[in-house]
Parts: structure tokens; C-alpha cells; sequence
């Protein structure tokens, strides 16, 4: 039998919320198994051993009864024990401490380390990464690095001048959160819809931190999921919070007045995975342990964005950690305008259903949107501006990648050791920073160098966010043609960029095609089989589009895995095609028609 001593309360305005989780974590802890030792910490920091009824923790009388003893945790190594003040010198023993305080003060890592110094095993996230989740900055800038989109921010003190946060404002466009930026449970948050209301939502946010974040906003609804675990991880199902008006403040949280909580989430299990996925890749960069939970959103484009992580989720009627799911029902049938979220730009999960065919709705402008989208002076770039951008590496912070195409590019990197010896040197570009780049090749090395080696702004690959030039290290490194030879660790990068979904997207012999002279420093994320597909018959982007346009094409993956890629023209406002069942890739090819893939297994598909 292991005695866990159960915390709640604690000086943070979350306070009330603690009380109400302590209630059901203790209301329902197993007692053939565990015996609990509930302990309370007052508004005003008082430690207060209670053995009183559990029903008033729900009413908040707890604190008046009669059963509260006053105690102190001894901090003695490996003395496990809760010391009463009562005169009697008597220590209550126990095995482990279950924090059930949020906010300050308790989810910040502030108890965690208190109880790690006194070597007490503590259920939940550790010291350092309750510390980083609650500091929304620093957790979006892990998560950043680790690859996952993240919303356009600026942080700001109480000394900072009004006039750089009325600016930040305007730039990250109204209407923008004005967040504390240590806070939960949305305390101090607030949707600004217009700069005359920005002086008294810094003002909010400022009673409840000395540092506050404004955020974009970001399209879309709230999903979320639990993650369980420290090196195996179990992850629950996806959630999806439905508001009809506002946001998701505390009120709501409480008492579901204008929104709904859905579980599963209404979205197609391709993006219900891929969401999991993502919230798995920042429990590990944010290093959380046992359990948390992890928030995000889902744009109309079908785009997942990092809001923030939970490491002690609220355990009210109303959490979303863990979710009760209800009885199994059929997805809901989208319309043509949230059909994307089927089919996002990104590789599939790493299993796949196969058998029967359905039928797929393709808008037109999904022509222009995709990794296989083929851009050079023929074909621009309609979509100049990418937003899930993310850096390539942290020395490099200002060269940026789209999210899935950066986490490819840094695994090949490593699988070919080349951390030391590749380094990136010119990712996505904006349309300002193209035609810049232009101007000055023009100017420094005439027209004819020019039109060789760099790209017509809106022409240009880097406006797409998949292309990256990169070169060996060295003491001088060009710009425009860095050194990227094809030997040694370069070498070894080159044979695996395929594999990674890479392709030399300039090479030799290819000149006339292309338009552009053999450029061995630039490559292409495509995705790993149309990368295969292409390095196997010799082809360049340009050769593509026409190679599918005479039948399908099949290519065998690694771990028995393959894939089958199909072209489709465009045919109006919508195309229709039917597709097997399973795991679907459309990317439009910036001219005509679609590329769509299928993955499956090799015994499946003989």
C-alpha cells in the first residue's frame, strides 16, 4: 500500500480550480491501493494537513473545519515525511507527492523542485519542464526548433514604452491575444479587437505576470489530447473544442455556457493522427514526464499550431484530461470547403488502412498548393507568403524551412553525420527578399550571371519554404553559389536526400529544361517517394508532372511499405476521383492537375 500525499490549493489564482481537481483525484483514487494524505495550501501559503470531508474542498470551506492540522514537508534527503505543528513532533510518512495545483506557484515547477531536493518521487512533470510549459514564450520557441508551427508573437515587461506594444499589435494584426505570459487556466487573457482596447487588456494581463505575450490569432478551433508516458508514450484521443462566440476563457472552461467539448474530435483520423503526432513530438522537446496535456490548433488549411502544454491538466467535469470518450460515431461528412483537412501536405502516419476505394473532392486552388507544386519563370508562385515556417537549426535561427520539409532535412543531416560539416545557407525567402537578391546579382554581377543562378522574384523555389541551399563548412561560405561538393559527408548526404525526400533539384544536363545552370548546393523537399521515383529515372521536376501523365507509378518504401502515385487534370471548380481506402496525399502541381499518393503495404497490393 503506497500513502501519496495530495496537494491542492496553493497561492496562485487558480487556486479554486485546484480545489475542484483535488476533489475528484481523490474522490476516485483506487484505496486497495493507495492511501492518500491530503494536504492544502492557502491563499496566504499556510500548509495545512486536512481529514476532513471531501465535500468541502467543492465548496471551498475546507480550511475552516476543525480536521486541519498545520505541517511543513520535511526537505531532509530521502525523509519522505510530513511534520504536524500541532506540539506532538509527529511525521506522517509517505511514498510519493501528487502536485494538484495549477498556476503559479505549483505548475511551475516551484513545488516539483522542492520535492526533488528532498529526493521525493513526484507524479508528473519534473522541475525544468514544468517551468518551460508554463512560460508560454519559451515552450513556443522549443516547440518552434522542434519543428511544430507556432503563432507570431512579441513579449513585452512593465517597462517597456506603450507605443513598441501598440506597434507589435498592429504588425501581428487585430484582433491579437494579449496573454500573461505565466498564467493558466486563461486568467489575465484577452481577445483585442481594435488598439482602443490594447491599454486595459496589458493591464489585466499584467496583475497576473510581469511579463506578457501578444499572439496572433490563429484560425480555426481548438484541438487537444493527453500524452501519458515518459520513453513509451501513450496518447489519447483528440478532442475538439466548438465555441460559438469568443474564446475559450475561464468561464467557459467551467461551465461550457457557449461552447461544446467533442470527443473524438470531428476531423478524419488522417488529421486526428497527425495532430497526435505533433502533440507526442513536443511532450519530448518540452521533456515532460508521466502525463500533460497538449493544446493546439487546427486551421481551415488544415494546419496544426502549437498553443501551449498542461502539465497538471484540470480534473473538473469539464477537463479535457483524460477525456471520457463517448459512444463510437460515424464522422461527420464535410463539405467541399473543409475537405483539405483529408489531405494535408505532409507525409502519412506510419500505418495505414487499405480495402475499397472512396471518392475525393478536389478544389481547383489546390492546384497552387502542395510539396510537387512546380515553380520556375513559367509557372510562379501563386501562394508568395508561407506561414508554417520554422528555423533550421538553432545556430541558424533565421533560416527557415516549412515544419515537416526542416525535421527531414536535420534527420539526413544526422544519418549522414554531417552536423559539423553541412550547414544551411539560404532557406525561405520573401518576395521583398528575393527581388533584393535579384537587384543586387543584377548590380554586382550583371544580367547574364543573374538570370543563370538566381531565380525571377515569384519565381523562385525559396518562396515556397521547401528549398534550401546548403554548403560544406567553411571560413567563406558564398550566397549565391556555396561549395557543396559531392564527396565526402556531402557525398553521404546527397546518396540519402531521396530516402528523406530530397531531390538535386538543378543538376547537370538538365540546364535547358530547368532554365536555371547546375546549382549542386540547392535541394527540394518532394516527399520520399516521388524523390525515389524521380533519382530512379533520372528526372528533374520539370519531367515529372509528364512521367505520371502516362499511368500510375509504384514504389517500394522501407519496412515493406510502398507507395502508388497517380495524375489527375483538374476538371473545373471541383474534381472528383476515387482513391483506395487508406492514407492520401494531394498536392496540387502549380499547373494543370494533381498528384496524389497512396501508401500501403507491399502484401496488400501483391
Amino acid at each position: 500500500m503506497k500513502t501519496i500525499l495530495v496537494l491542492f490549493g496553493g497561492c496562485s489564482t487558480e487556486y479554486e480550480v485546484s480545489l475542484h481537481s483535488a476533489y475528484a483525484v481523490l474522490s476516485h483514487m483506487d484505496p486497495a491501493r493507495y492511501t492518500p494524505l491530503a494536504v492544502g495550501i492557502t491563499r496566504e501559503g499556510q500548509w495545512l494537513c486536512y481529514t476532513g470531508d471531501l465535500s468541502r474542498l467543492e465548496d471551498g470551506t475546507w480550511q475552516q473545519a476543525a480536521d486541519c492540522i498545520p505541517c511543513t514537508p520535511l526537505v531532509e534527503r530521502e525523509a519522505h515525511a510530513l511534520l504536524l505543528l500541532d506540539g506532538s513532533g509527529r511525521r506522517l510518512l509517505f511514498d510519493a507527492v501528487f502536485p494538484v495545483l495549477h498556476g503559479k506557484n505549483g505548475e511551475d515547477g516551484t513545488v516539483q523542485g522542492l520535492f526533488e531536493l528532498a529526493g521525493v518521487p513526484v507524479i508528473g512533470c519534473g522541475t525544468l519542464s514544468s517551468a518551460l510549459c508554463m512560460d508560454k514564450d519559451r515552450a513556443h520557441q522549443l516547440a518552434a526548433l522542434a519543428g511544430i508551427r507556432v503563432p507570431r508573437s512579441h513579449v513585452f515587461h512593465s517597462s517597456d514604452d506603450f507605443s513598441r506594444i501598440a506597434q507589435a499589435a498592429e504588425e501581428l494584426g487585430y484582433p491579437v491575444f494579449v496573454k500573461p505570459v505565466r498564467a493558466g487556466s486563461s486568467f489575465g487573457i484577452t481577445k483585442v479587437s481594435g488598439p482602443e482596447e490594447l491599454p486595459a487588456a496589458m493591464e489585466e494581463a499584467f496583475r497576473h505576470d510581469s511579463a506578457v505575450i501578444l499572439e496572433e490569432t490563429i484560425p480555426g478551433f481548438e484541438v487537444g489530447c493527453a500524452v501519458m508516458g515518459n520513453e513509451e508514450l501513450t496518447v489519447g484521443l483528440v478532442d475538439e473544442i466548438a465555441l460559438s462566440e469568443g474564446f475559450f476563457n475561464y468561464e467557459e472552461k467551467y461551465t461550457l455556457k457557449t461552447s461544446a467539448i467533442h470527443c473524438p474530435a470531428r476531423i478524419p483520423p488522417e488529421k486526428a493522427a497527425e495532430i497526435q503526432a505533433a502533440a507526442k513530438t513536443i511532450y519530448r522537446a518540452l521533456d515532460c514526464r508521466v502525463f500533460a496535456r497538449v493544446d493546439l490548433f487546427l486551421t481551415p488549411d488544415g494546419e496544426i499550431v502549437f498553443n501551449e502544454v498542461n502539465t497538471i491538466p484540470r480534473f473538473t467535469a469539464h477537463s479535457l484530461h483524460p477525456p471520457r470518450p463517448p459512444p463510437p460515431q460515424p464522422l461527420p461528412q464535410h463539405d467541399a470547403g473543409h475537405r483539405h483537412f483529408l489531405w494535408g501536405a505532409g507525409d502519412p502516419p506510419d500505418r495505414v488502412g487499405g480495402g475499397g476505394m472512396r471518392t475525393v473532392s478536389i478544389p481547383r486552388e489546390q492546384i497552387f498548393q502542395g510539396p510537387l507544386v512546380l515553380v520556375n519563370r513559367a509557372h510562379p508562385l501563386h501562394e508568395k507568403e508561407r506561414s508554417a515556417l520554422t528555423s533550421v537549426d538553432p545556430h541558424h535561427p533565421d533560416i527557415l524551412l516549412e515544419s515537416r520539409a526542416r525535421q527531414l532535412l536535420s534527420a539526413c543531416i544526422q544519418k549522414a553525420g554531417g552536423q559539423r560539416e553541412i550547414v544551411p545557407v539560404s532557406g525561405w525567402r520573401s518576395q521583398q527578399e528575393q527581388q533584393r537578391i535579384w537587384d543586387d546579382s543584377m548590380a554586382e554581377h550583371g544580367e547574364t550571371f543573374t538570370r543563370q543562378y538566381v531565380a525571377l522574384p515569384g519565381c523562385s523555389e525559396h518562396q515556397t519554404g521547401l528549398a534550401i541551399d546548403l554548403g560544406k563548412a567553411a571560413g567563406y561560405i558564398d550566397f549565391i553559389r556555396p561549395a557543396f561538393p559531392y564527396d565526402g559527408v556531402c557525398g553521404r548526404f546527397r546518396r540519402l536526400a531521396a530516402r528523406y525526400g530530397f531531390i538535386e533539384r538543378y543538376q547537370r544536363g538538365k540546364e535547358e529544361v530547368t532554365g536555371i545552370s547546375a546549382e549542386p548546393w540547392h535541394f527540394r523537399y518532394v516527399g520520399a517517394p516521388h524523390a525515389q521515383l524521380m533519382e530512379t529515372n533520372g528526372l528533374c521536376l520539370e519531367e515529372y508532372r509528364d512521367f505520371l501523365r502516362q499511368g500510375p507509378r509504384s514504389v517500394a518504401l522501407e519496412n515493406g511499405r510502398m507507395a502508388q502515385v497517380f495524375y489527375v487534370p483538374a476538371a473545373g471548380a471541383v474534381t472528383e476521383v476515387e482513391v483506395p481506402e487508406g492514407c492520401c496525399q494531394i498536392s496540387g502541381d502549380n499547373v494543370e492537375g494533381f498528384i496524389l499518393t497512396w501508401w500501403g503495404d507491399t502484401h496488400e497490393n501483391g
